[in-house]
């Protein structure tokens, strides 16, 4: 994780303070907060998207994702969005979760999500 989102983000005059910053993280989960950020300051409907996804308990399909963050009919903010996050998540049966149990951890703690708010 550290060494993709170095790939993304550093630049030579930043590599520094953001591999400093990056490798300050003491949990995994940690980590996935600090890109949760980064996506959030690009595409303002990451937070949106990933609570629906942590809401539901067996993931949602692409035309919900769409439906829920009111992209249905953007199709280019829709393909910003789903490329930003789409490592993140992984695709069962139509039904798209989180990748890593850490990042449904920090999804949950930087949102304010209990688990008695999920969809069944």
């Amino acid at each position: 994780l550290v060494l993709d989102e170095l790939m993304v983000q550093a630049t030579f005059e930043k590599l520094q303070e953001i591999l400093r910053n990056l490798l300050a993280c003491q949990m995994v989960s940690d980590l996935y907060h600090q890109i949760l950020q980064r996506l959030e300051s690009h595409h303002p409907a990451v937070q949106p998207l990933l609570s629906y996804v942590y809401r539901a308990r067996f993931g949602l399909s692409e035309s919900e994702m769409k439906a829920f963050t009111g992209l249905e009919n953007k199709h280019s903010e829709w393909l910003q969005l789903q490329s930003a996050v789409g490592e993140y998540l992984i695709n069962r049966r139509g039904l798209y979760t989180f990748f890593h149990k850490s990042l449904a951890e920090a999804v949950s703690r930087k949102y304010n999500l209990q688990d008695d708010c999920m969809v069944h």
